[in-house]
């Protein structure tokens, strides 16, 4: 089954068709492009203009008629604000509010559910799925951090269709994808400072920034990082190194019990095999506590 998307708007958008694109690809549905036929078309909506709203429709019935048959499904900005405008296209299968991943994969491959489903993205506010993604044929993938907004300015849609505002906590942002994070802020409080810090924030810049201080503030903040990471990877490799070790010694006790090996016998084996095979110590160890027989070791003679 074949399934395309189209997407309007910003780039916040753009992210939104790549995480639909991967759920879907995940399910076996095969990606093709909008101009084709397709089984399933995914409408990604704008709503900051009347014209988006509009261009939103018409990519709806240019879909019908491509493949009268297929699956049309809306979602975006404007499914979340103004899902009643959608409902009424005759051409329109589903209408999914944003944060609704899991009842949009079941809508386009055609599970039972009601027509429009929406939810109120103010009081439920819906966690950030971290994750870098892209689209296919892009070289960039996204990292969204934040979502939604607080401010309602006047004529401006966001708090609506994109709910309050929320980011993701910078630790939960490292552990996605490893980067130096730096913090402006307009806030001095040295209490504020220490928060951040124990946040995983590596950079403190306070506003109105120089020009002249951001370079020095940012090569602090990579340096800082450079150093993290180097003592994490060392940690992990003195993590790997250990858990080598306590395989070995498994397999050592395995074959001092199973072949009446002494301590030094059994290290030699296992080290022979491993040579013999070009493979770690830790591989053959795995290898023997894995199997239920000795396989081709022998007792020593």
């Amino acid at each position: 089954m074949r399934f395309a998307i189209a997407t309007l708007g910003c780039k916040v958008n753009h992210y939104d068709s790549a995480v639909i694109e991967d759920r879907l690809s995940s399910v076996g549905l095969e990606r093709g492009e909008f101009d084709q036929v397709a089984d399933v078309y995914v409408i990604n909506t704008c709503t900051v203009t009347d014209r988006a709203d509009t261009e939103s429709l018409k990519l709806a019935r240019r879909a019908r008629r491509l493949n009268p048959k297929a699956r049309i499904v809306m979602t975006g900005c404007l499914a979340q604000a103004n899902p009643s405008v959608l409902a009424a296209a005759p051409q329109v299968d589903r209408v999914i509010g944003l944060a609704r991943l899991d009842d949009l994969t079941s809508a386009a491959l055609g599970g039972d559910g009601e027509r429009v489903l929406v939810s109120n993205l103010r009081k439920e506010k819906a966690e950030i799925a971290v994750g870098p993604a892209s689209l296919a044929g892009q070289t960039r993938a996204f990292l969204r951090l934040q979502e939604g907004c607080d401010q309602f300015c006047t004529f401006c849609v966001i708090p609506f269709s994109r709910g309050s505002s929320r980011s993701v906590p910078p630790r939960q942002v490292m552990a996605a994808l490893p980067c130096p994070i730096v913090l402006l802020t307009s806030h001095a409080d040295p209490d504020v400072a220490a928060r951040a810090v124990d946040a995983g924030v590596l950079g403190f810049l306070v506003k109105p920034l120089r020009p002249a201080e951001l370079a020095p503030a940012l090569d602090v903040a990579v340096s800082r990082f450079r150093d993290l990471e180097a003592a994490r990877m060392e940690n992990e490799a003195l993590r790997r190194k250990l858990e080598s070790r306590k395989l070995v010694d498994r397999a050592k006790g395995l074959l001092m019990t199973r072949l009446g090996m002494s301590e030094p016998e059994a290290f030699r084996r296992i080290q022979k095999t491993a040579m013999d095979t070009r493979r770690t110590m830790a591989e053959v160890a795995q290898a023997l506590l894995l199997t239920d027989g000795m396989g081709p070791l022998r007792p020593a003679r």
